[in-house]
């Protein structure tokens, strides 16, 4: 696989040309109750996961992440802060829009992936979520590298986050 390397395109500042699916990554805050929220983003810990664009004449975007089955609920919480596996779920939603705060053009899939291939790599993705083992970060480096044959995206997306100051200024210097 082909390590990612250069900047990064923020997801609303470019045009693409339309072969094969359009790749983005994106990052948010972790989801979690209150009072562990705040502790856990005292970590750094983030959120990660992908956009796959199709490219046709009126182009749809989907929504992949990996994440616990109950984000929310305190016992889950403790448990993958503790560092013990919980059941987790691969979600798949349609967007209206793509993203474009915090998300990152990656580059375009390699030959004919699209929606079907992400859908049978998520079909053999082990459920087992552990928190900095096999979570949303590890989902979303090896999706990418499925659909692009590229690595390090985790890496670049989260240096072109620390460069990432004035989210308008990024669009007015691309």
């Amino acid at each position: 696989m082909e390590k990612l390397s250069g900047p990064l395109l923020p997801a609303g500042s470019v045009s693409i040309p339309s072969v094969g699916c359009d790749v983005f990554v994106g990052v948010m805050p972790i989801r979690l109750p209150p009072p562990l929220a705040s502790a856990l983003s005292r970590t750094g810990a983030l959120h990660f996961y992908t956009v796959v664009r199709e490219s046709s004449p009126t182009p749809s975007q989907f929504y992949f992440d990996f994440l616990p089955e109950s984000p929310e609920d305190p016992l889950v919480a403790v448990g993958v802060l503790l560092g013990r596996k919980v059941p987790g779920i691969v979600q798949e939603r349609k967007l209206r829009r793509l993203p474009t705060k915090s998300c990152w053009w990656i580059c375009k899939t390699e030959g004919d992936k699209g929606l079907e291939s992400v859908r049978e790599f998520n079909s053999c993705w082990d459920n087992q979520l552990m928190l900095f083992r096999h979570d949303c970060r590890h989902y979303t480096e090896a999706l990418v590298g499925h659909l692009t044959g590229r690595t390090g995206v985790i890496e670049q997306v989260l240096k072109e986050r620390k460069q990432d100051k004035d989210p308008v200024d990024r669009f007015i210097n691309y």
